[in-house]
């Protein structure tokens, strides 16, 4: 059963639903079938063939859902490209990827148009709000084609329909390999554990789709319900939102929880409509949770995953938040939860055997979520999937009732914002300065974001310089969420016995008595 299928059952079922939302813009079931199909007959019309990948450059808005459906219906592959990246890091996203074709928004035409010579396998370009380089916007091409459904064969366990780059340690981005029948589970995954919902359920999504509220839009596809887009994260337009189209479901991450918590007015706003708010991607803290709880009533859901095995491997459930019970039912605020029906999980030593119950070691997941593999990186597939399970890089332990608790990343990344830094990445660019000798960068406390970025800078003998200098020579080289918050100079970086920068002492300055986790 391919995502194709899916799709076309979907419009069957529920063909006068009113299915997207985008501001006036209302789509049904049904129109919105049509709508993928027009784009999938156009991807071939332009040349492009099954297995092919194409990009997607876009924030969020309608065409966004309608490219994801149409590419994978076509049986190629979706590349979601973060519109917060570079220009020349989504291009080395595409170049790796040998992306075949690419739909952004017309706001990118400059940046794409820059990389339109390096990019010589990229031979399609589909612009969002114009035309580009001459050709057809897209809206016209969409409009050229046919909405007949296309024909083509998938193999749901052996036919890719996404692929998302994640960063390793050294940060470089890692194709991550998803099968229509991995894409599938995540789906159901949801739909078993997490989302109890039908045609009567809405959900918001605020945050980015490219990013886990993507992966909540099929399963309310597949059972009749309705998705609204906010096409950026702004409070007063996610409560007007709330109450004008009933939403019942939000996707958010730790930061937005943090806003809406803060917000002045959220106390007396009825937001009675909302049954279940999912948070997950980045570090929470139980006072937060707590906090939340008080204002919005026992309707939270905290899911784990990863790039590797997407957003449902672990669950916090609406009852496992607690903010006023036994010792043991509050301090569980501070886990990700149990393992979902369709998964496994095991927390295991350096030998890959599993450790007694309360004992430290990697959490490892199997499930028919977990990747296929990583683009063109046979050694590195192989050290993160063995033996059908994934091996997490997180560290964890597990209770006698299977609640996880994490403890801290194999790896030193960090999440800001619910977006992933690795610290390498921002070091290399602070290392280029002609002033800096060396840096170490790493995630400190950070109310509204989690963690930010912090850089620890020893300058070169004789040079000086200023945090506000430094920031801006990252922001003219990263994504702006990469770019250090803070930057402290000193005159050398702790390191361990193997020379290498001591990246726990420098942690524990900052975290010590407070609770540092990944969920």
């Amino acid at each position: 059963m391919d995502i194709g299928y899916l799709i076309r059952r979907g419009a069957q079922w529920f063909p006068d639903n009113i299915f997207l939302v985008d501001g006036e813009t209302r789509f049904t079931f049904q129109e919105v079938n049509a709508g993928v199909n027009r784009l999938a007959n156009a991807l071939f019309a332009a040349g492009c063939h099954k297995g092919d990948r194409v990009g997607i450059l876009l924030p969020n808005r309608w065409e966004y859902i309608l490219s994801d459906f149409g590419i994978m219906k076509a049986g190629m592959v979706v590349v979601p490209l973060n519109p917060r990246l570079r220009p020349e890091e989504y291009g080395y996203i595409l170049k790796n990827a040998e992306a075949r074709a690419l739909i952004f928004d017309a706001e990118y035409a400059d940046g794409v148009g820059g990389l339109a010579k390096e990019l010589e396998g990229l031979r399609q370009y589909f612009c969002v709000g114009d035309s580009f380089a001459g050709r057809p916007s897209y809206a016209d091409v969409l409009q050229a084609q046919s909405p007949e459904e296309p024909r083509v064969e998938i193999d749901e366990n052996e036919d890719l329909c996404l692929m998302k780059y994640t960063s390793g340690t050294t940060g470089k981005p890692k194709g991550v390999m998803l099968t229509h029948r991995g894409l599938r589970a995540v789906a159901t995954n949801l739909l078993a554990d997490r989302l109890h919902i039908d045609e009567r359920d809405c959900l918001l999504a605020s945050g980015p789709l490219t990013h886990a509220t993507g992966f909540y839009v099929l399963p309310f596809w597949i059972k009749g319900g309705r998705v609204v887009i906010n096409r950026r994260f702004d409070t007063a337009m996610l409560i007007a939102t709330i109450q004008k189209e009933k939403v019942t479901h939000l996707m958010l991450v730790p930061t937005m929880v943090r806003i809406l918590v803060d917000h002045p007015d959220i106390r007396k706003t009825d937001l009675k409509s909302l049954t279940q708010i999912n948070y997950g991607a980045s570090p929470i803290s139980p006072e937060l949770l707590k906090e939340a709880i008080e204002i919005f009533g026992s309707i939270f859901v905290q899911g784990y995953g990863l790039t590797e095995a997407p957003v449902t491997s672990t669950m916090l459930r609406k009852v496992d938040h607690v903010a006023e019970g036994t010792q043991e039912e509050v301090a569980r605020l501070a886990s990700i939860g149990r393992e979902l029906t369709n998964v496994e999980a095991k927390i295991v030593d350096s030998k890959g055997k599993e450790c007694p119950c309360g004992e430290v070691g990697e959490i490892i997941l199997r499930s028919d979520t977990v990747m296929k593999g990583y683009w063109r990186l046979p050694e590195e597939t192989r050290l993160v999937l063995k033996d059908g399970w994934v091996y997490t890089g997180d560290i964890g332990r597990m209770d006698e009732k299977g609640y996880i608790y994490l403890i801290d990343r194999k790896s030193d990344l960090i999440i800001s914002g619910g977006f992933n830094v690795y610290p390498k990445e921002v070091e290399s660019v602070l290392d280029a300065h002609p002033k800096v000798r060396e840096s170490a960068v790493l995630g400190v406390p950070d109310r509204k974001w989690g963690e930010a970025i912090k850089a620890l800078v020893v300058l070169k003998e004789g040079c000086a310089a200023t945090e506000e200098e430094l920031i801006n020579f990252c922001r003219d080289r990263l994504a702006d969420f990469k770019k250090p918050k803070s930057v402290e100079f000193v005159d050398r970086l702790p390191r361990s016995s193997f020379d290498k920068v001591d990246r726990k002492i420098l942690r524990e300055k900052y975290w010590k008595g407070l609770d540092r986790r990944i969920s």
